[in-house]
């Protein structure tokens, strides 16, 4: 299940000067089942359901000068399990923030600087790179980046206790 509001205008006074606040909920249920509706039997009867969900607001806004495109945003969301016989219940809040300069220096070259910092359990992640875009003629171009960045941990990384997952 999924439902999202967007509200956008162009507030700084030109309409490629975009700023976007969207609302957002999804909901997601997945089911295991292991049964014995079968001519064999196993002689396990093993019902497994997931439920999570997660709900935020984010914030975005474009700048477009033609020489220049900045563009920034915001996001809280609220992540939880809300039942699950492996996991338990969990609830987390994750803030992140993020920017990204791009530079037109002429018809041919572009160059562009982003980072990004996430908040999630009480950790700081980030990330910062940087990329730069030739054409060389009409229709063909050489694109080239690089960046760094920390991800965050997954559930299946955080909680499960097995030896086949690691982290």
């Amino acid at each position: 299940n999924d439902v999202d509001l967007s509200l956008v205008g162009t507030f700084v006074g030109d309409t490629v000067n975009v700023s976007m606040l969207t609302f957002y909920y999804s909901r997601s249920l997945r089911e295991y089942r292991d049964e014995e509706n079968q001519s064999i039997t196993n002689l396990f009867l093993l019902r497994s359901d997931h439920t999570s969900s997660w709900m935020g607001a984010r914030f975005s806004q474009n700048y477009d000068t033609g020489l220049q495109q900045f563009s920034m945003g915001s996001t809280l969301e609220l992540r939880q399990i809300e039942g699950s016989p492996n996991l338990g219940r969990r609830r987390y809040v994750i803030g992140s923030v993020w920017a990204k300069e791009e530079l037109v220096l002429s018809d041919i070259i572009t160059i562009a600087a982003f980072g990004r910092y996430d908040q999630y359990l009480r950790k700081n992640y980030t990330g910062v790179g940087a990329d730069a875009n030739v054409r060389l003629f009409d229709g063909l171009s050489v694109f080239a980046g690089g960046s760094q960045s920390r991800r965050m941990p997954t559930y299946q990384e955080l909680y499960w206790r097995d030896s086949a997952v690691t982290r």
